[in-house]
């Protein structure tokens, strides 16, 4: 079952990709290029002829009277030029004359270009025929070059191969459509189209029905509302071209459900790692403007009034409220390092008489000292009065610690360091924003 369904969703979205492309061809068949005055279907009737004369009735477009009749009166004249019938060549230049007088004269709106919106082209005409003669008027051109005189002898063929090259391509161009009953011009597109809506509509009632059978929804009404996209593949605008052109989303949510686009979708993944991209810039660069921000700071900072700073009173206090907790963690893990080095100290201060005829007794009244030192300090440690004397010690020595840093030598090196530290951290950010890149 997941096998038929995957198919089928393959083929739905070839025939959606099919449709769109009926849809892109008929929208841009008539449009005219921007900045030019030529429409696709100019370039196809030089590079297709073929196509163009298919496409052409679906469009609702016929060869036009005039242009057409124009062109044919062309070929006789030209075949006349080279043949041997004067008379006829007479006649067919000054009918020749006479249509180009008309075509000139007619007003832009109104001429025989103007159903094709082809008023712009009919200028190239005149344009290129006054530069092929230097003439300032277009008629005057036209005259001249439909004249037994012009079109006989060696300037025939030149004056064939230029009406060919640059008179002919441009009056093809022209066609006529008529007017339908709406007011709108015939194009029978719908012809097409019609058969992809009809598929568009089983597939989407098709999928209805299940999902109201599957209970997909709560409501049997809420499938349409969540699939509300899939009105432009419904309703065929039959003059609105260019709103056919909105079933691109329905198409791309399908293929999107199909899995036939990668990733999540194109768009999101691109914003995405470009969005990326630019906050890891962006963020890069805050981080050093910071750093920078901070290095100066630091160097700019006064060492005299820092050592006085509030930073330095509120460290003093905070080691005071500390001191009792201190006494009581601290002073018994080391008070057994505090012994020995009492001890030591009076066995140093000893050692020269221990080196007498007296030191055996000496050393006996040492071993007995070491006791009672032991004794004293532990007793004196652990007493009220020990405690009160250590805390004392500790605060002294805290202070004394505390105003030995903070002096202008020392808080000039910490600053200097500092300085440094952050150089080296803007330096490496920006090495690895280069790496990165």
């Amino acid at each position: 079952m997941k096998i038929l369904n995957r198919v089928y969703q393959i083929l739905f979205c070839l025939v959606g990709l099919v449709n769109f492309g009926f849809v892109i061809f008929d929208a841009a068949y008539l449009w005219k290029l921007p900045y030019m005055r030529v429409t696709t279907r100019d370039i196809l009737l030089e590079r297709a002829p073929n196509l163009v004369q298919m496409y052409d009735p679906v469009k609702g477009i016929e060869a036009h009277r005039f242009t057409s009749s124009y062109l044919e009166q062309a070929d006789k004249a030209f075949a006349t030029a080279f043949g041997a019938n004067p008379r006829d060549a007479e006649k067919i230049y000054a009918e020749l004359i006479n249509m180009s007088k008309e075509m000139i004269d007619q007003k832009p709106g109104f001429s025989h270009f103007s159903i094709a919106e082809k008023d712009g082209t009919l200028q190239v005409i005149k344009n290129r025929m006054r530069k092929h003669y230097g003439n300032d008027s277009a008629k005057d051109a036209f005259t001249r070059f439909w004249t037994t005189a012009n079109l006989t002898g060696p300037m025939a063929a030149e004056e064939k191969a230029f009406f060919d090259r640059e008179i002919r391509p441009l009056m093809s161009q022209n066609y006529f459509r008529w007017i339908d009953e709406d007011g709108e011009m015939k194009d029978y597109f719908f012809k097409i189209d019609m058969w992809f809506v009809l598929f568009f509509w089983v597939d989407f009632l098709a999928r209805w029905i299940l999902a109201i059978a599957r209970k997909q929804h709560r409501k049997w009404y809420l499938f349409p509302v969540r699939h509300c996209t899939e009105i432009f593949n419904l309703i065929p605008p039959h003059h609105a071209v260019w709103l056919r052109l909105l079933r691109a989303i329905p198409l791309y949510f399908r293929m999107k459900q199909a899995r036939l686009i990668p990733g999540q979708s194109i768009l999101p993944e691109l914003l995405h790692d470009n969005a990326a991209l630019i906050a890891e810039e962006i963020s890069g660069m805050v981080l050093v403007n910071i750093l920078d921000q901070m290095a100066v700071i630091v160097e700019k900072t006064d060492t005299d009034g820092l050592g006085q700073s509030e930073v330095v009173q509120v460290t003093r206090e905070l080691l005071d409220t500390q001191i009792d907790r201190i006494t009581d963690t601290v002073l018994p893990d080391v008070e057994p390092q505090i012994t020995t080095l009492a001890v030591h100290s009076v066995y140093a201060a000893m050692g020269t008489y221990l080196r007498t005829p007296l030191a055996p007794i000496l050393k006996m009244v040492l071993y007995a000292a070491e006791a009672s030192i032991k004794d004293g300090l532990k007793s004196a440690l652990t007493s009220e009065e020990g405690r009160e004397e250590m805390k004392a010690i500790l605060k002294k020595f805290l202070s004394e610690g505390i105003t030995e840093l903070t002096t202008k030598e020392n808080l000039a090196s910490v600053q200097k360091q500092s300085a440094l530290l952050l150089d080296r951290l803007k330096h490496e950010i920006l090495r690895g924003m280069h790496e990165s890149e």
